[in-house]
């Protein structure tokens, strides 16, 4: 029996959430590929958007972004699993700019707000180039105890160094961390108050420094208050990492060596917390759908 299933994209501008779905289509499409979960059931369903990110990703051109004036794309995929069950997998490829309007607004779109409480789990994209901008608890804590002066009285006022004249208020000035933190609330309190199943995405892998060999060491490190979040919800619903270089590389300083690559598939990096490299996007796909299973 087909159902259909609904898997929600989300993340803030410039994330990899079009080039990540550009690469997936291209996986998905390809015989030869590393896709071992899931594979296309038929093409009978509008494929054009897909086609479109897909060749633009395939020659190593920039994908087009999901603009904020354009309506939430939202591209059927009618799959297969290794199981022969079959299902539509429904992806709205939302515009970053709406999570951050969202955030700056306080109000929920209502076409949004449907696909929130519809969606069986999140892919959450997070680029190293984010503003994170942010310290876990325990560090503002300690850094908090640390402001003494020189006698070990706290510092007061007159006595702070190089006072800062207050500025308004401006909630896009907000760390990124802290936006993102803010959606994953907004989006439990659609489904009731339960989290979704959440599959973290560190897009652009390539970039991370070779320290992080784990993408939740990376996010750990880089955005603490954000995996302390995700940690502290993961009794209610289940988080896996990811790091994902669906390019393979920069376009600006690689592209002649990507563009060599014969297979474009071979382009893809994908780390999971078993830390192998392979090429098959489906994974983080296979994973939620496993953590939320159709009813």
């Amino acid at each position: 029996m087909n159902t259909a299933t609904q898997i929600l994209l989300a993340g803030l501008p410039s994330s990899g959430k079009t080039t990540f779905l550009a690469a997936l289509w291209y996986v998905l499409t390809n015989p030869g590929s590393d896709s071992q979960g899931l594979r296309i059931r038929n093409y009978s369903s509008d494929r054009r958007y897909l086609n479109s990110v897909k060749e633009q990703w395939m020659n190593c051109c920039q994908v087009d972004r999901t603009l904020r004036n354009e309506r939430p794309q939202s591209v059927r995929i009618p799959l297969v699993d290794s199981f022969g069950e079959e299902l539509d997998v429904i992806v709205p490829d939302l515009s970053g700019e709406v999570f951050r309007e969202v955030w700056e607004a306080r109000v929920w779109p209502s076409k949004l707000e449907e696909l929130l409480s519809l969606s069986l789990g999140t892919l959450l994209f997070i680029h190293p180039d984010h503003r994170f901008g942010s310290s876990s608890i325990d560090e503002a804590t300690r850094l908090t105890d640390a402001l003494v002066s020189l006698d070990g009285n706290p510092l007061t006022n007159q006595e702070t160094l190089n006072p800062v004249s207050p500025t308004e208020f401006s909630a896009a000035d907000v760390s990124d961390t802290v936006q993102l933190v803010d959606i994953l609330q907004c989006i439990a309190d659609l489904r009731g108050g339960t989290p979704a199943p959440t599959a973290v995405i560190v897009s652009a892998w390539d970039m991370v420094p070779h320290m992080y060999s784990a993408p939740e060491n990376f996010l750990e490190a880089a955005a603490p208050l954000l995996h302390q979040y995700l940690t502290s919800q993961s009794h209610l619903a289940s988080v896996r990492y990811w790091g994902v270089s669906a390019q393979g590389g920069s376009y600006e300083t690689e592209l002649d060596k990507l563009i060599e690559v014969d297979n474009p598939v071979e382009r893809i990096i994908l780390i999971g917390s078993d830390l192998k490299p392979t090429h098959d996007l489906t994974a983080p796909l296979c994973w939620l759908l496993s953590e939320s299973p159709v009813s």
